[in-house]
């Protein structure tokens, strides 16, 4: 289930372009004798050193006129065209300068470099191997094949030239870098963790590597090693934006959502242009209630960069979440177009737009989780009247719950085959084509209704239903989810029986269930939820954090309080105790982040009053 906005997984990792076209033609003037160095040759390689493209090749272009067959000339015009972003036209020179000097570690490098930005994989390796069998003695040479052969994937070949350089002169930090890069390339973790840090005892000041070596540390789950490897690049280089982006997702995902957005703004002011920067620093405004902000982030993103679907999706929820649902809705479309929101599927029906269909068949289809369906099923009643027959597709779970609804003609569980339908449309798109707004949100409830309640045994206590975890593969359970020990206080209250609506108890949890409270387990697990439906219509009321049972509670016209993160789903909006989805829903949410004892105090002092209430209703009757 995907639910609310995408965390930005985009790790920026440091290049390390060691070798280049100039110090290619440097190297190899310093092997030509000055003897042997025309004069027009030399003022043309005088002016590439200088960038002076035009120049040069106008220079070269008059020396092999009178010179074809020199080997520096036709390197030289190899390189110039290079430089000016030719490489077809460059290739033949610099294939010329290798077949008259075969012996030039030089023209083998600049030609495999040629030959992999041309895509001529099986050359350029061939390139490759044949300027590392001239095995040059120049530590400097030798990082500049590392980098190529490494960029070819030829990690051993790399390692190798990596550890001859560094055999030649151990205090290279850019040797001891390199060589870490390809440990880890090659699942080497600790080789290349000692590696990182051997280059920063070479070179306090080399940042890529305290980048590079906090990554690492962080794929390992090392997080408070990555936070102090991450401070000390950024405080060796507080501009370095992509350490400070990479520190800002750390923090994202601890949620300290202040220091993220601090490091956010500090990547985004040193490289504007950085669109994971602006997007990941408009999630964490709208997760930290601000979304006015949040939403100008989003803008900046789609003005660099219009056809990036992710900060469409983002600025979608963040517009929902505000209560402006006509633009967010259009926005809303964006889903359909990212994969790991909803799959990709392909109909054999048009997709419908909203316009009648009498004496068709229209197939809705369910998408995310559970709770999405509960929630967007109501509408299957508007579609209803522009039409024939409706038929849903929904998850396992659901199918015999959505039979009965009046909007439905047939139920059908995922993955079985239909053909026989006239349109189809995404069951969340039906929104957008209603146009709905806050204030025209379908509101009857209950919707959903079920036969044979569950019957308990006569009793003065309320019968109150408890849930407090999520889905544990959700994105952001983290924040929905809180520890049946930190609901104990509600425990305290007398006049209840609790019953568990909790499906399964996390393992954390087992324990505090079993040893410290009072709460009724049912008799299995319930696989369908048409049976935990059942004993959620039977209850005098259910307090549950955000998951699927709120939604059943809410469409089962059950008194439900849902316990919310400040950094909420959209779908219960902001700054509101009521729920314009669920009227019989109230809203208890956090005042600061992750504070769930403040929440379950007011909780409490609530329940107080409620079996008061009923207490006092019930001797009345």
């Amino acid at each position: 289930m995907v639910r609310g906005n995408l965390r930005n997984k985009f790790v920026l990792k440091t290049a390390d372009m060691m070798g280049t076209n100039r110090a290619a033609i440097e190297r190899s003037r310093k092997m030509l004798r000055p003897s042997n160095l025309d004069p027009i040759l030399k003022e043309a390689t005088s002016c590439f050193l200088v960038g002076k493209l035009r120049e040069s090749e106008v220079l070269c272009s008059e020396f092999l006129q009178s010179s074809p067959s020199h080997p520096m000339g036709s390197f030289l015009q190899g390189l110039i065209l290079s430089e000016k972003h030719m490489p077809e036209a460059a290739l033949p020179f610099v294939e010329q300068a290798v077949l008259l000097e075969p012996g030039n570690f030089s023209f083998h490098l600049t030609l495999a470099n040629l030959r992999s930005q041309l895509g001529q994989d099986d050359k350029a390796r061939q390139s490759m191997l044949a300027a590392l069998s001239l095995c040059p003695r120049n530590s400097r040479m030798l990082l500049d094949l590392a980098l190529v052969l490494e960029s070819a994937q030829l990690l051993r070949e790399a390692r190798h030239c990596y550890e001859k350089a560094l055999q030649l002169d151990p205090g290279q930090a850019v040797a001891h870098h390199g060589l870490a890069v390809v440990l880890e390339q090659s699942g080497e973790t600790e080789g290349a963790i000692q590696s990182y840090k051997r280059a920063l005892e070479c070179d306090a000041r080399l940042t890529s590597s305290y980048n590079n070596l906090a990554n690492l540390l962080v794929s390992l789950g090392r997080h408070e090693e990555a936070e102090q490897c991450y401070l000390q690049g950024f405080r060796a280089d507080p501009n370095h934006a992509e350490i400070c982006f990479n520190l800002a997702n750390l923090y994202a995902t601890k949620d300290r959502l202040q220091d993220a957005a601090q490091f956010y703004r500090k990547a985004v002011a040193t490289r504007p242009s950085l669109v994971e920067a602006w997007d990941s620093l408009g999630l964490v405004l709208n997760d930290a209630g601000e979304s006015q902000e949040a939403l100008l982030c989003f803008d900046k993103v789609l003005k660099l960069r219009p056809d990036w679907l992710q900060p469409q999706w983002n600025k979608a929820i963040t517009l929902l979440k505000i209560g402006r649902l006509e633009e967010g809705w259009d926005a809303y479309e964006s889903r359909l177009r990212i994969p790991r929101i909803v799959p990709p599927r392909r109909f054999q029906a048009p997709r419908w737009e909203g316009k009648p269909f009498q004496g068709e068949k229209l197939l809705l289809v369910a998408e995310q989780g559970l709770g999405d369906t509960i929630q967007f099923v109501r509408y299957t009643t508007l579609a209803k009247a522009l039409g024939g027959e409706v038929l849903l597709e929904c998850p396992p779970g659901l199918t015999r719950l959505m039979s009965p609804y009046p909007g439905i003609d047939q139920v059908f569980t995922r993955g079985e085959e239909l053909t026989d339908y006239h349109w189809y449309c995404p069951l969340m798109s039906l929104p957008a084509i209603m146009k709905t707004t806050l204030g025209s949100i379908p509101r009857e409830v209950p919707y959903l209704r079920v036969e044979n309640p569950i019957q308990f045994s006569p009793s003065r206590a309320l019968h109150v239903g408890l849930a407090w975890a999520g889905n544990s593969k959700h994105p952001y359970d983290r924040r929905r989810t809180c520890r049946l020990i930190d609901l104990s206080e509600l425990f305290e209250v007398p006049g209840i029986e609790w019953i568990n609506l909790q499906q399964p108890i996390p393992q954390i949890d087992l324990r505090a269930a079993g040893n410290h409270f009072e709460l009724q387990q049912r008799d299995h697990q319930c696989e369908d939820l048409y049976e935990t439906a059942q004993w959620i219509s039977s209850l005098d009321l259910v307090i549950t954090v955000d998951t699927v049972v709120a939604h059943l509670a809410g469409a089962l016209n059950v008194p439900v309080w849902v316990l919310l993160s400040s950094a909420c789903d959209w779908r219960w909006l902001v700054d509101r105790e009521d729920s314009p989805w669920y009227p019989s829903a109230t809203l208890f949410r956090q005042k600061q982040f992750g504070d769930w004892r403040e929440v379950v105090s007011r909780v409490k002092a609530r329940l107080q009053d409620f079996v008061s209430v009923h207490r006092a209703n019930r001797t009345s009757l």
